[in-house]
């Protein structure tokens, strides 16, 4: 059950950011792959090693493996797309149909852009600012 509550967490959030933000999204999943080409490749070097000197083919081995999974394990990697792209999906349409826009009046316009540009709230002098 765990196992399941772990990757529900996992693709709901990967989903919303993906949904949301697809520079985020990109980092994460280059990340996550990093991550987990990095620690397969150790644990696929174990289990051959482990398959030579039980005098077994590795695909044996992994069925072995495989076997001593838990259930909820394996319930929980065929539901994380199943979680994330359901997730993507409700999060686009919120964003696409439900989310009002805040729309920034001219005042709110004026302010932001004296005070990025480095200008006093009067319009009057320019602000000392480490660019200039």
């Amino acid at each position: 059950m765990g196992f399941i509550l772990i990757s529900m967490l996992i693709g709901i959030s990967g989903g919303a950011i993906s949904a949301y933000s697809t520079k985020y999204f990109v980092g994460l999943l280059i990340t996550t792959l990093s991550t987990l080409s990095l620690v397969g490749t150790y644990y696929l070097g174990i289990i051959s090693w482990v398959a030579m000197a039980q005098d077994v083919t590795f695909l044996a081995m992994i069925m072995i493996i495989l076997e001593a999974v838990p259930d909820s394990l394996t319930y929980a990697i065929m539901l994380l797309p199943a979680f994330f792209f359901g997730a993507r999906a409700l999060a686009w349409f919120y964003k696409v149909n439900i989310a009002q826009e805040t729309i920034e009046t001219r005042e709110q316009r004026k302010f932001r852009l004296r005070d990025e540009y480095g200008v006093s709230a009067d319009g009057t002098s320019l602000i000392d600012t480490a660019a200039s």
